[in-house]
């Protein structure tokens, strides 16, 4: 171990954050940020592609990681936006939105890739639950067109078996 020294280094510009782990496939490294995806030659170093989503409010924010399957890149950004990118030219394939900040939603998670599924989460902000927003969930989009297959409510809505469990915490959005 005393003899180990790095072979390359790459500064993610602008990045203040970073808490991901990159992914390695096929001769590539894939490191990821709140809004890009960054593809290196795992080798040198050297960069690939650079994948960035441009939004007005992409300041800030927390990304852990990417998923592939086949010769896609999945990634979420903070503002929940889930997108499919090639994984050799670093183009869109697809991109789907599937929760709104101004409901309180954010996003930190890595997606994860399962057979012919790509599965989601969400974070939540502080706020009333009484019309449903905010809530918790677990989703399942397909890998090939971005269509939402299915969602799992993780916290329960108002009338839901299980919301009184909850006491006063869904209520005051704490």
């Amino acid at each position: 171990v005393s003899s180990l020294v790095p072979k390359w280094i790459y500064h993610v510009v602008g990045s203040s954050n970073l808490r991901v782990t990159p992914l390695v496939y096929d001769g590539m490294m894939f490191v990821s940020d709140a809004y890009e995806v960054i593809a290196l030659n795992a080798v040198n170093g050297s960069r690939i592609w650079h994948w960035r989503f441009d939004v007005n409010n992409n300041e800030g924010g927390l990304n852990r990681g990417v998923a592939l399957l086949d010769d896609k890149v999945f990634v979420v950004t903070a503002d929940c936006y889930l997108a499919a990118i090639d994984r050799k030219s670093g183009k869109l394939v697809w991109g789907k939105k599937y929760a709104n900040a101004a409901d309180g939603y954010y996003a930190t998670l890595a997606p994860l890739a399962l057979r012919d599924r790509i599965i989601v989460g969400v974070s939540s902000g502080s706020r009333s639950y009484d019309d449903g927003s905010g809530l918790g969930f677990i989703a399942a989009f397909s890998a090939s067109n971005g269509q939402e297959l299915w969602r799992f409510n993780t916290v329960p809505a108002k009338g839901e078996p299980g919301y009184e469990t909850w006491g006063k915490s869904l209520e005051l959005g704490t």
